[in-house]
């Protein structure tokens, strides 16, 4: 098969994402009432329960991909990704106000630690996982929210260091840039997570973003892979045999889980 020309990528909505989004709700919520009624210590299916804590990784792989797309579709020559303005209002609405209305009610019934206290800022401002007097009151589970609003924050500043770092060199230039960047990003990660996993202080260290930048990255990278092959699907060995075979895929997934 002849390769065809590059064409610009595009910016499309990927709506099967949110089944993948239920199937991380699902996995926390039953891996957080696991935990709670104690079937994660001697029964058969305990094993199984602890791990559903992946769907924490599954999140951050899914907020890495889609809200990285765009900026990597624009360091490949398709249009420019949000202003910065826009992108911030468009994070904003999509969690602070159910997270909002959720901690205040849950304040109230059947009570959470510290939401009414000198500490409120802390807590509505999702910065619960930079210091251990916060990070276990209000609703415990939301420092992975406070992860995800660190992400954000981090995520217009790298695109714009990485497009500046990228300019006066051709596309695949360019794409090769980002997946160095992102496997260097991944590896500072690991080997962050590794380092603080033996210190005193993991508790806290192992909340925040450089723990998680690993799997971030990840997301990130499958972002530039996806800008990259748009378009050419039928050239694209790899992305036939998971069109042919995506029943094989879910089974090897499975599988490793």
């Amino acid at each position: 098969v002849t390769a065809s020309a590059p064409t610009a990528p595009t910016n499309p909505r990927f709506a099967y994402f949110d089944s993948l989004r239920a199937l991380a709700v699902i996995a926390i919520l039953a891996h957080h009432i696991a935990y709670y009624v104690g079937a994660q210590y001697g029964a058969w299916y305990s094993d199984f329960c602890a791990r559903l804590g992946v769907g924490v990784t599954l999140f951050f792989l899914i907020s890495g991909f889609l809200l990285y797309r765009p900026y990597a579709v624009s360091m490949l020559g398709g249009p420019p990704p949000l202003r910065a303005g826009v992108y911030a209002r468009r994070r904003a609405l999509r969690i602070l106000p159910a997270y909002w209305l959720a901690l205040t009610l849950l304040a109230v019934w059947p009570g959470l630690e510290g939401v009414f206290g000198s500490e409120w800022w802390a807590l509505y401002g999702l910065l619960q996982s930079f210091s251990l007097k916060w990070i276990f009151k209000g609703i415990t589970p939301a420092w992975s929210l406070s992860v995800e609003a660190a992400f954000y924050v981090m995520l217009p500043l790298f695109a714009l260091a990485l497009a500046r770092a990228g300019r006066g060199l051709d596309r695949e230039r360019r794409l090769r840039l980002q997946l160095v960047t992102l496997a260097c990003f991944g590896a500072f990660g690991l080997g962050y997570r590794a380092f603080t996993f033996h210190q005193r202080s993991f508790l806290l260290l192992g909340t925040t973003l450089p723990a998680f930048l690993l799997w971030f990255s990840v997301g990130m990278s499958v972002a530039v892979l996806s800008a990259w092959h748009e378009g050419r699907e039928r050239e694209w060995g790899p992305t036939r045999w998971i069109a042919r075979n995506s029943g094989w895929c879910w089974t090897l997934a499975m599988g490793v889980l």
